[in-house]
Formats: C-alpha cells, structure tokens, sequence
C-alpha cells in the first residue's frame, strides 16, 4: 500500500512525521497547518507499507521488528516558497 509521509526537519527541532492517503491530502495538511517559513524544512514522501500479514502485525505493535527495513521513500517533493509541490530527489 502506498500512503504519503509529511517530514519536517529543522536543524534544532524534533523531526515531525505524518501520514496521508493522497498527495493532495498531503499537501493540503503541509499548506494548512505549516507556517511559510517552515516550507524549506518540509518534504512529502511517497513511501510502500507492506500489507501481507508481517507488515500488519508490525504496524499494529507499534515498533518495527528487528530486521525490519524502514519505509523507504519511492518518490519525494519539497515545498516551493509560494506553497506548491516540486519533484526533487529522494532524501532532499
């Protein structure tokens, strides 16, 4: 299953991460709830949940398994200054 993982990472600041359905929920959460000025710190993420029967059991305990690969990101944007989405290479 695919879901869209919101990151803000400021230098100094706890990394925020949170999870939406769709890109457009995505950045409608980003443009909503985030100050203009913490638009050079945020990133959209798409990223694959496995959804067999192990991915499950994982993510209804709470914690990865050991062993168990952190969601990777497949495809990532960043936040323009004016508020819209631009592709960018993963990990930016």
């Amino acid at each position: 299953m695919h879901f869209y993982r919101i990151i803000r990472e400021a230098t100094g600041l706890e990394t925020f991460i949170e999870y939406r359905a769709t890109l457009a929920a995505a950045h409608a959460h980003v443009k909503c709830d985030h100050a203009k000025r913490d638009y050079p710190d945020l990133r959209i993420e798409l990223v694959d949940v496995p959804s067999d029967k192990a991915g499950i059991l994982c993510l209804l305990n709470g914690q990865p398994e050991f062993g168990t690969p952190v969601y990777e990101a497949i495809r990532t944007w960043a936040i323009t200054g004016r508020g819209g989405i631009k592709s960018v290479a993963n990990g930016e």
